[in-house]
């Protein structure tokens, strides 16, 4: 177990990023074997069951957490091979235990659970969470078809997507640190973005849902058997997916990693597509009887701040891509460098008043740059709007105009409780909700003019980091 706990150890405690280390990467075979030589990667990728394509040294795989990977060669190779291989047979052991009938095991596995974790508690086997986990598509079309979205509420949707898609163009076309070159792969990544809402025909359709189930073979008798069944088919779509030209992603591609119950937006780095969780798109974050500088300031932002990290993942290729090979010229390739430095150092030095801590603001820092560019283009999009429409009436019973009303509805999405700023988890991907508030909109120069904040207060530095 000891091994096991290193792991977790080095899991929780993981070391911060500096701020232009990048954690997510697509590289060949060939660059993954000379990055991690001491793992077996072409014995490992080749023994995976029924990929549909050979795997060659230029076969491009995707690595999500590089700074993970290196920690764990480093642990591996100072690990015995015969505690490697009883960790592999038990870690295999305990995945399969739920799969079968077992009281022995059933309970050698609370043991192990108890002794790991003194807190655990013992929760049966739940059929809804193993279909809702390992057949989404099916629970989202029953979903779907249970109750569906009102045809008023996706025309709207489609037309706030369209101001924000305008106003990201809008905006890196006035940015003057961009060049004629950047500008235009940052234009060419943008539209090639697939943004999806709502329940699209293919998951209402049974005909296509059995084209898509093709391949995958269930029992009555056997359990087991059907999970593996299952999880190979997964895989498969997911070795496909990866290789797929981005013209031919579909919606059904991304339910192999995203949850698309809850209320948010999701950003899929393998499809290249940002989905619009089902609940997302009504109640809590939009409603066509709100007004939109609430819809905008909440949905809006949600869409923006998806697409902003396109934006910085396309700073991140031209980073790590060779000089000669970059789609960024050098001189806005170094100005959003120090962008980068600039906002990671503020969101560091920040102390919060409820925790009396500060965070590493290189560790946060793809999910703050997103958050600077998301409510930055959310106004600048609500502001658009209300050019094409006119403004809309305001509540009487509050004091504030509709742009301050725009802020204050951005900022009570992240209401919480002072035990929620001071428990919060270090090793989330994202800062504290206090931190997604107050660093965003004191970097606004928009919001200290729209609540008359003089210069040097609070909440308007004299130093911003401002992203465009």
């Amino acid at each position: 177990m000891f091994f096991e706990i290193q792991i977790s150890t080095m899991m929780q405690n993981n070391a911060s990023l500096s701020s232009n280390q990048n954690n997510f990467m697509k590289l060949s075979v060939k660059e993954v074997i000379e990055k991690w030589p001491s793992i077996e990667w072409t014995k490992f990728l080749n023994a995976q069951p029924n990929l549909p394509l050979d795997i060659t040294n230029e076969t491009i795989i995707i690595i999500k957490n590089t700074y993970d990977l290196t920690n764990l060669e480093n642990l591996v190779k100072n690990t015995s091979a015969k505690v490697r291989a009883n960790y592999a047979m038990w870690k295999t052991i305990q995945n399969l235990i739920p799969m079968v009938e077992s009281a022995s095991l059933s309970r050698l596995l609370q043991d192990y659970n108890k002794v790991k974790d003194p807190s655990y508690v013992y929760r049966p086997f739940k059929c809804y969470d193993e279909l809702s986990k390992n057949f989404p598509e099916l629970m989202t079309a029953f979903y779907g078809r249970k109750y569906p979205i009102d045809r008023l509420a996706k025309i709207q949707i489609h037309q706030l997507i369209s101001f924000i898609e305008q106003q990201f163009f809008d905006t890196l076309n006035s940015t003057k640190w961009l060049d004629m070159k950047t500008r235009d792969e940052l234009f060419k990544r943008l539209k090639s973005l697939k943004i999806i809402t709502g329940y699209p025909d293919e998951i209402m359709d049974d005909r296509k849902l059995k084209e898509y189930f093709q391949g995958l073979n269930i029992t009555q008798d056997n359990f087991l058997k059907n999970v593996v069944n299952q999880k190979i088919f997964n895989k498969k779509k997911l070795f496909t997916l990866n290789h797929k030209p981005q013209n031919s992603v579909g919606f059904m591609d991304n339910f192999y990693s995203l949850d698309l119950f809850i209320a948010d937006v999701f950003f899929n780095t393998a499809t290249e597509s940002i989905v619009l969780g089902v609940e997302l798109i009504r109640n809590l974050f939009f409603s066509i009887h709100r007004p939109n500088y609430v819809n905008i300031a909440l949905f809006g932002d949600k869409l923006a701040h998806e697409i902003g990290h396109s934006i910085d993942f396309s700073y991140i290729d031209a980073f790590n891509s060779k000089v000669n090979n970059s789609k960024w010229s050098e001189l806005p390739k170094q100005k959003y460098h120090d962008i980068r430095e600039c906002i990671a150092q503020q969101y560091s030095n920040y102390s919060s008043k409820v925790t009396g801590k500060k965070v590493d603001g290189g560790f946060y820092l793809q999910e703050n740059l997103a958050d600077n560019i998301g409510i930055q283009v959310a106004y600048s999009a609500y502001q658009d709007w209300v050019k094409t429409h006119g403004p809309q009436p305001t509540f009487f019973s509050l004091p504030y105009n509709s742009n301050q009303l725009f802020w204050l509805s951005f900022a009570n999405q992240w209401c919480s409780s002072k035990s929620t700023l001071q428990n919060w988890r270090l090793t989330d991907e994202h800062p504290s909700p206090a931190h997604r508030v107050i660093m965003p909109l004191f970097n606004s120069p928009e919001f200290s003019k729209d609540f008359n904040c003089p210069s040097g207060s609070n909440m308007n530095p004299v130093k911003k980091c401002i992203v465009f």
